[in-house]
């Protein structure tokens, strides 16, 4: 019994062995052998415990994409060349990846399929997922190494600073230079920086606008370019010897036919460092000013008749109010010497007017009979006093007045005849 289970247990080993290198054999032939499969490996150069890059991103995760070019056989069985195909790095920063490519049959960007490749280059292209790292190459035609190496931080924030008046002519039409100086340890800082590789100057002209920008997502194919620096690790920052490479400050300033104007205008203030970006605001000298002119118009005064006033009597029914028209005008100077202004722009005017209000005068038209205004006061006395005096009345009084004209003038002869005799 224990010799069949032995037997037995030996011939199930025996073909699981031999399964086994079967299993192994049709994948190598699945696979075409292994002369095709490829390798590319992508690590963070570095000497021992030190590398070219920021050792306090040690371990942190990154993602971003790489290109292999690589030359194959169409479909017609015709050799093509300058061919490239895309994956997907994904990390650790410090951390070494090998990836295995079956070149025995590869799609290209378009998708077609060749056979039989081989490895014709490896681009790691600066732009999203990437902006500062460049890559050392040992390039065969089944296996690549790239060494990656950090270079410096091109993300830009611009900004306005509040308060800041822009005028609408400039707005999109203030290009900006940027460039770098260089800062090495115990050396001259180099301004403005050039590329190792060409002898061009590193910059990047763009028109100022609000928001965030990498510098580095330029034109490869510029000599001038973020991009190819980076790309060439001209603008390394990181090196296993020394605490850091190099030293990076970023500059901004007007460029182009309206440099001058905008200096006049603005200024640029740029901030922050080669690891982490920089921050550019625009602050504007423009102040804003106004030119008030106030016209007056007098109110007119209308007459209404009121019936329940006497004839030429009259009431103030509604007071007049002047009328205004303000013209408003806002304009934009720069200060100048002595309390001075340099006129830049002029707006449209805002006028507001208030127009006038009529005073109302209110004229009595209320007829009075004859005599109710005489005696005013008097209450009804006696009927007698009030009658009208009779004729015979009208003469004595007549008489009554001559007499005392006659009296008055024998008194005044009287005095004057004593006064000659006093003398």
């Amino acid at each position: 019994m224990k010799k069949n289970f032995k037997k037995s247990a030996i011939l199930i080993l025996t073909m699981m062995l031999i399964f086994s290198m079967l299993i192994g054999t049709s994948s190598v032939f699945a696979g075409g052998g292994n002369d095709n499969i490829g390798k590319i490996t992508i690590q963070w150069h570095r000497n021992g415990d030190r590398g070219y890059y920021n050792p306090a991103d040690e371990g942190k995760d990154i993602s971003f994409w790489y290109i292999f070019g690589f030359k194959g056989k169409d479909k017609d069985g015709n050799m093509k060349t300058g061919l490239f195909a895309q994956r997907m790095y994904s990390g650790k920063i410090g951390e070494t990846k090998v990836y295995e490519i079956d070149l025995s049959s590869v799609k290209d960007q378009k998708g077609d399929t060749y056979t039989d490749c081989e490895f014709n280059g490896f681009y790691l292209p600066v732009y999203m997922g990437n902006t500062k790292y460049g890559a050392s190459l040992d390039e065969k035609s089944k296996e690549i190494t790239a060494l990656l190496q950090q270079n410096m931080e091109t993300h830009t924030k611009m900004s306005v600073e509040d308060g800041s008046i822009i005028l609408e002519s400039d707005k999109n039409n203030m290009p900006v230079l940027f460039d770098v100086e260089c800062i090495k340890e115990g050396k001259n800082p180099e301004y403005p920086f050039e590329n190792l590789q060409n002898g061009n100057v590193i910059k990047r002209t763009l028109n100022f606008k609000e928001g965030e920008i990498d510098l580095s997502l330029d034109k490869y194919d510029d000599d001038y370019s973020f991009n190819r620096a980076i790309d060439g690790n001209n603008l390394q920052t990181f090196n296993p010897w020394t605490p850091r490479a190099n030293e990076y400050k970023l500059h901004a300033n007007f460029t182009g036919d309206r440099e001058d104007v905008l200096k006049e205008r603005y200024t640029l203030a740029i901030s922050g460092n080669d690891l982490d970006g920089w921050n550019l605001v625009l602050k504007s000298k423009i102040k804003e000013g106004m030119k008030e002119e106030v016209v007056v118009e007098d109110f007119k005064t209308v007459y209404e008749d009121d019936p329940t006033l006497p004839v030429g009597k009259t009431k103030v029914k509604q007071k007049g109010v002047k009328g205004k028209t303000v013209t408003k005008t806002t304009y934009y100077y720069l200060p100048i010497g002595n309390g001075g202004e340099k006129i830049l722009e002029v707006k449209d005017p805002v006028v507001e007017k208030t127009e006038p209000i009529n005073k109302i005068v209110l004229k009595g038209t209320k007829k009075v009979p004859a005599g109710d205004d005489t005696n005013p006061g008097q209450g009804s006395g006696n009927s007698q006093n009030n009658a009208s005096p009779k004729t015979g009345d009208s003469e004595n009084l007549g008489i009554f007045a001559v007499g005392l004209i006659l009296t008055l003038t024998s008194a005044y002869a009287v005095i004057g005849y004593k006064r000659k005799e006093d003398r």
